[in-house]
């Protein structure tokens, strides 16, 4: 907020037309003062008025009215940073996607608990750490660009991986992905958060990590809304035929036909082989969903990852070359 710099009065008596100014700010207030002083008192109204239209103006001024060009544009369109927060976000769209799956495999294909699928899940997370730390390392001997492509192929070939995920016995293939994975990811989430922040003027450096921000959780809803119903409308078309209408009731009998978690629980209710033939057809369709969403997340990495290191290779060299923090050795900004 543009505040005016009021100049204080003078010690002693106020001058008539002082006088006048503080009287009319009062609701209804009357100038009060000598004949001799009604002109000035106009003319201090008159400036009391153009003095508060001008501090309400530079409020709602923007920054090219006091003299600075407003580079909100040139932020946008800065150092390729369309182009950087575009592969952050299809980056955070393929790996919350496929988190939907990771879970399901491990509870209800494996018949794990859930605080031991937790715990398997943990060896990503670790991978995940240690590939953010060894970015400033690469960045220092390659450029930020083919950094990030390698390591979008790199994550590509961890998804890729789950495409031959076993039915059964498949945990350390699982696990082993998810460790690929990660290690690909994560100097794609560092430095694409190094860049973007780094591509703004400090001034700006808020709005670019609002911009940086957003593309990872836009990514991230809009995975789990697409890919989530990519892997649910092949579900339901495996198991259409798999549960007659007669099984059970209508609500039990729907249930199972869209999660495995509902064909998991009606299972349990049915006798003998009724029920262990449709668990296995459940598994049997989470399974061609999850392969299938996981071949489609490989070649969108795939290729995000060509159009990286080709269309971003001068994207953050100007950092090196001015002596600056390389990239991926900043903090990242608190999520």
């Amino acid at each position: 907020m543009a505040l005016a710099r009021v100049p204080r009065p003078r010690r002693g008596r106020a001058r008539p037309g002082q006088r006048g100014a503080l009287a009319g700010r009062g609701a209804g207030g009357h100038l009060r003062h000598q004949a001799g002083g009604r002109a000035r008192a106009r003319r201090g109204v008159a400036a009391g008025h153009r003095g508060r239209c001008a501090a309400g103006l530079a409020v709602r001024a923007p920054a090219g009215a006091a003299g600075q060009p407003d580079d909100r544009p040139a932020l946008v369109q800065a150092a390729g940073l369309q182009r950087i927060a575009g592969a952050y976000m299809l980056a955070c769209f393929v790996m919350f996607g496929l988190f939907l799956y990771n879970a399901q495999y491990l509870q209800l294909v494996l018949g794990l608990p859930p605080l031991a699928a937790g715990l398997w899940s943990m060896p990503g997370a670790g991978a995940f750490i240690v590939g953010s730390m060894i970015v400033p390392a690469l960045t220092r001997r390659l450029c930020p660009a083919y950094v990030m492509g390698g390591g979008l192929g790199v994550a590509a070939l961890g998804f890729g991986m789950l495409v031959l995920l076993p039915a059964q016995g498949g945990l350390a293939w699982m696990v082993t992905s998810a460790v690929i994975s990660s290690l690909g990811l994560a100097p794609v989430f560092t430095l694409a958060t190094d860049l973007v922040v780094g591509s703004a003027p400090p001034e700006r450096a808020g709005v670019a990590s609002a911009i940086s921000e957003t593309s990872s959780e836009f990514g991230g809803a809009l995975g789990i809304a697409i890919l989530g119903s990519v892997g649910a409308a092949i579900y339901r078309a495996a198991m259409a035929d798999a549960v007659p209408a007669g099984l059970a009731g209508a609500a039990a009998v729907e249930a199972a036909r869209s999660t495995l978690g509902g064909a998991v629980a009606l299972a349990g209710e049915l006798p003998g082989t009724t029920g262990a033939a449709l668990l296995d057809a459940g598994r049997d369709a989470l399974l061609r969903a999850l392969r299938l969403v996981a071949g489609l997340c490989a070649v969108v990495l795939l290729f995000v990852g060509v159009l990286v290191a080709v269309r971003l290779r001068g994207v953050g060299a100007s950092h090196a070359e001015e002596g600056a923090v390389p990239p991926g050795g900043a903090a990242l900004p608190e999520r």
